[in-house]
């Protein structure tokens, strides 16, 4: 009974950890259309990238439009 309790709450502990990281990736997106300096911009693409390989692998080798 106790396994099943906590395999429950792992379950919900990451669909919590993945709702946050969605947020996450919203507010990147803002912040990189309204970079100008270079740098900052190639920062913002590394953690963008970071970020879309915990909650959509996918996502995070097709290319920036």
């Amino acid at each position: 009974m106790k396994n099943l309790l906590l395999v429950f709450l792992l379950l919900f502990a990451c669909q919590f950890g993945f709702g946050q990281s969605l947020k996450t990736i919203d507010s990147l997106k803002h912040e990189l259309a309204i970079a100008k300096n270079d740098t900052s911009r190639v920062l913002m693409i590394g953690e963008l990238c970071g970020q879309y390989r915990v909650s959509k692998p996918d996502s995070s080798i097709k290319p920036l439009s």
